[in-house]
C-alpha cells in the first residue's frame, strides 16, 4: 500500500470504486500487457474511481480516452488543476493547455522532426550497433542495463552534449521519481533531477555551442526569449520521456519477441517488414500513463467529474481495447492499423513519437543482422515495476540455440549464453 487510503468524495458512486495502485508491483513472471488488461477490463468499470494515490479517477478504453486527451478545455494539463504533482516546475511542453501549448511546441519541433530525425540515423545505427555488438562479444546481456538504458540515454546526450559520466545518477534519479510509492520520495528525486539539469542548462547559457540545447536556448516563446524556468522545463521532460519510455517500451517489445520465437523469425528472415511491425509491437508496448486535472465540473461517458478531480489515462491499456482492435492479443505484424494511443493523442500527441519509433526500428534492425534468435535467460523471474511509465526491472536474455559446450550453470545466470551472429 503506497500511501494511506482515503473516503470518497460525495460525488463518486459506490459502485465506480476500484481498488488499484498506479505505483504498486505489477507482479513477475508471466506477466504481459494482454494479461492485466484482461482483468481490469473483466473487473473494472471502464472509468473507476481509486481511493490510493490520494484518490483519482481512471480512464482504460480508448474512446474515452481520445475524449480526455483531445479536450483540453475540459480536461487541463496545466499544474493549476493538477495540484498532486508538488512542483510548481512546468514541463515544456507537457504542463501547457492551449493557445500557450501550441508556442511551446513551436521551441521542440525542429529538433524532432522527422528531417531532424533523419540526419541522427547513421548516429543512431553505429550506436545501436556497438552496443549489441558489446553484449555478443560478453556472450549474453542484460538487456535493460546493458542496452535499454544506454540506447536512448546516448541518443539525447548526443543531441543536447550531454555528460556521459552523469548517466548512471541521472538514470537512478528518473526511475526513483517515476517508480517511488510515496510522494515525498517522488518529489525529492523530482528536485535532484531538475537541479542537475538546471546546472546543464547554466553551463550552456554561458557556453553555447552547436548542440540542440545550445540552439534551444536562444529561442522565443511568443515572441520573447525563454525563462530560465522554461529552459529547464523543456529539458526535464525531454530527457524523461526520451529516457524511461524509450527504454521501457523497447524492454516489453524484446521481451515480446524473445517469448514468441515464431514472431521474430519473421523478422530474423524479412527485415524489411521491421518498420511495419514496429507500430504493431508498439500496440501492445505502450508504458505511460497520461494524467489530467478536470477544468470544470461535467461529464465523461454519463460519469460525473468535479473540478479539479485527478484523472489518469492508462495508455498501456488502450492497444488491447476490443471494441477497437479486433483479437487484440493477437500479434499481427500485417494488420494494418493498430489502433493505440501510446504516443497520447490531440494537441498533446508526443512530439517526439517519430523519434522514439526510429529509435526502436533502427534496434531491431541492428539487432537482427546479429542475433538469429534468443530466449529470456532460464528461470528468469522478470519483476514489472508500475509508476507513471511500467518497465521490467530486468531482463537476461540468452539465445534461443543452446551452446552446447558451456555449462549448465553458466545457462542459469543473466548474460548466461552466447547470442549466435548471423
Amino acid at each position: 500500500m503506497s500511501e494511506s487510503i482515503l473516503r470518497a468524495p460525495s460525488h463518486v458512486p459506490a459502485e465506480l470504486v476500484y481498488d488499484f495502485d498506479i505505483y504498486a508491483s505489477l507482479g513477475e513472471g508471466d506477466w504481459s500487457h494482454e494479461a492485466f488488461a484482461q482483468r481490469l477490463y473483466g473487473e473494472a468499470p471502464r472509468i473507476f474511481y481509486t481511493l490510493r494515490n490520494g484518490g483519482h479517477w481512471v480512464v482504460t478504453r480508448l474512446a474515452d480516452a481520445t475524449s480526455v486527451l483531445r479536450n483540453p478545455a475540459l480536461f487541463s494539463s496545466e499544474n493549476e488543476f493538477n495540484r498532486w504533482r508538488g512542483s510548481s516546475l512546468k514541463l515544456l511542453p507537457l504542463y501547457y493547455d492551449p493557445p500557450e501549448l501550441g508556442h511551446a511546441r513551436r521551441i521542440l519541433m525542429p529538433f524532432l522532426a522527422p528531417a531532424a530525425v533523419g540526419s541522427m540515423e547513421l548516429y543512431m545505427r553505429s550506436l545501436a550497433g556497438k552496443l549489441i555488438d558489446t553484449v555478443l562479444d560478453k556472450g549474453g546481456c542484460e538487456f535493460i542495463a546493458d542496452i535499454a538504458h544506454r540506447y536512448p540515454v546516448g541518443i539525447f546526450f548526443h543531441m543536447v552534449d550531454g555528460p556521459e559520466a552523469a548517466r548512471e545518477e541521472l538514470i537512478g534519479l528518473v526511475h526513483r521519481y517515476l517508480r517511488a510509492p510515496e510522494q515525498a520520495e517522488r518529489e525529492a528525486n523530482f528536485a535532484k533531477l531538475t537541479a542537475f539539469l538546471t546546472r546543464l542548462v547554466e553551463e550552456r547559457r554561458a557556453r553555447p555551442g552547436e548542440d540542440m540545447l545550445s540552439r534551444m536556448l536562444v529561442s522565443t516563446f511568443d515572441g520573447r526569449d525563454l525563462t530560465p524556468e522554461e529552459c529547464t522545463g523543456a529539458v526535464v521532460n525531454l530527457f524523461l520521456a526520451g529516457l524511461d519510455t524509450v527504454a521501457s517500451m523497447t524492454t516489453f517489445i524484446m521481451r515480446r519477441l524473445a517469448s514468441n520465437p515464431a514472431d521474430y523469425a519473421k523478422l530474423v528472415a524479412n527485415p524489411s517488414a521491421i518498420p511495419g511491425a514496429v507500430e504493431e509491437l508498439i500496440r501492445i508496448s505502450a508504458v505511460a500513463a497520461a494524467q489530467r486535472g478536470v477544468r470544470e465540473d461535467c461529464e465523461l461517458d454519463g460519469v460525473a467529474l468535479k473540478k479539479f478531480d485527478r484523472i489518469v489515462v492508462l495508455l498501456q491499456m488502450m492497444g488491447y481495447d476490443s471494441e477497437q482492435n479486433e483479437d487484440p492479443g493477437r500479434v499481427d505484424f500485417s494488420r494494418g492499423v493498430s489502433r493505440h494511443v501510446a504516443f497520447g493523442s490531440g494537441p498533446h500527441r508526443c512530439l517526439g513519437s517519430h523519434l522514439g519509433r526510429t529509435e526502436i526500428k533502427i534496434l531491431l534492425e541492428e539487432w537482427v543482422k546479429r542475433v538469429p534468435a534468443f530466449r529470456v535467460a532460464d528461470g528468469a523471474r522478470v519483476q514489472i515495476e508500475g509508476g507513471s511509465v511500467w518497465v521490467p526491472a530486468s531482463m537476461p536474455l540468452h539465445s534461443w540455440v543452446h551452446n552446447m559446450a558451456m555449462s549448465h550453470a553458466s545457462l542459469a545466470r543473466p548474460c548466461a549464453c552466447k547470442m549466435e551472429r548471423a
